[in-house]
């Protein structure tokens, strides 16, 4: 369901909109409590990029995803990664 959502949130909205860009969080969410954490690592890379870029740095889901792709590169054993951005955002 997460992607048919992302897919029209994509088009009636346009990829930087903020609603698509939590659509994008909640299904690298939901991918990666299925283990999938390559996939939900790119998708949690396009939410964070899309709300630095929209959002700006210190709005509170950009602080979100840092976190969120934090916990997924932990989980990919990319530490040194995920430390630089727990780090990030706690600056």
């Amino acid at each position: 369901l997460y992607r048919e959502a992302l897919d029209c949130h994509r088009r009636e909205l346009g990829d930087a909109h903020p609603l698509t860009l939590m659509v994008i969080n909640n299904l690298a969410i939901s991918l990666n409590r299925l283990g999938k954490y390559a996939e939900a690592e790119k998708l949690y890379r396009e939410a964070l990029d899309g709300s630095r870029r929209v959002l700006g740095d210190a709005h509170r889901d950009t602080l979100t995803s840092i976190n969120n792709l934090a916990i997924s590169l932990k989980r990919l054993g990319k530490y040194a990664d995920a430390e630089s951005l727990y780090r990030e955002a706690l600056d």
